[in-house]
């Protein structure tokens, strides 16, 4: 009986605390951790670990992941013994190798996405990615499944193999104006190999895939490698 009592309040205030924000706000508040949830790895939640990075203002980074973890959607703030803390960095490799996952929501206080964040989340397919985020690191999204994305126009640059053997992208929407900056393999999802075994040449995700690009901005993204070997660009 005192197990399911204390059962049930863990229940209740993770409902008060999920509804205890602005009226005006999308921003979800994970529960309250103090110092009996304190690892090696972070303030631990049950799934994922959290790094303070600073406390003016207060910022948190994700620092690790569960890995046994399916569906995730990041929350905007935590509260740290008594103190809210936004989250607004995913670190190096977090989700690395979490080889069920299939969707993430990262909420718009994320600015920074480490490099290889999602590399090998081969069941990954859907993800929403914070509109504050200005760089795709490299290998962020190598050997992962998804099928369409879109970059918000705070994405300045994307980097080398950031969608490495993504065979599976059909649709991607890059809603800024100006091509975002890119490595010459950034998309590239093969190697060509000749009869000796050796790379001849690469295979290429906008072969297969469709770019969706603001009004307005084609001749610019028409004139800027690598975007200029899209087979299908559309502006809308």
């Amino acid at each position: 009986m005192k197990r399911l009592f204390t059962y049930l309040l863990t229940i209740l205030a993770v409902f008060f605390l999920s509804c205890d924000k602005d009226e005006n706000s999308e921003d979800n508040v994970s529960i309250s951790l103090d110092v009996t949830n304190l690892t090696g790895d972070g303030y631990f939640d049950g799934l994922l670990y959290y790094k303070v990075t600073s406390n003016s203002p207060r910022e948190v980074s994700v620092n690790k992941v569960e890995k046994s973890v399916i569906s995730i959607e990041i929350p905007s703030t935590v509260r740290i013994e008594g103190n809210s803390y936004s989250c607004t960095i995913i670190a190096d490799q977090v989700f690395y190798g979490c080889e069920n996952l299939t969707s993430v929501k990262m909420p718009n206080t994320i600015r920074a996405i480490g490099k290889g964040a999602f590399s090998h989340c081969r069941k990954l397919s859907s993800i929403t990615i914070s509109e504050n985020v200005s760089e795709i690191k490299e290998q962020t999204f190598e050997y992962c499944k998804i099928s369409s994305l879109t970059l918000p126009k705070s994405v300045e640059y994307i980097g080398s193999l950031a969608f490495y053997r993504v065979w599976s992208l059909i649709d991607l929407k890059c809603k800024s104006i100006t091509p975002p900056r890119t490595e010459e393999d950034t998309f590239v999802i093969d190697e060509v190999l000749n009869q000796r075994g050796q790379i001849k040449g690469y295979e290429y995700v906008h072969n297969n895939a469709t770019l969706y690009i603001p009004n307005g901005s084609i001749e610019l993204y028409r004139s800027t490698a690598p975007w200029n070997n899209f087979k299908n660009i559309v502006e809308e």
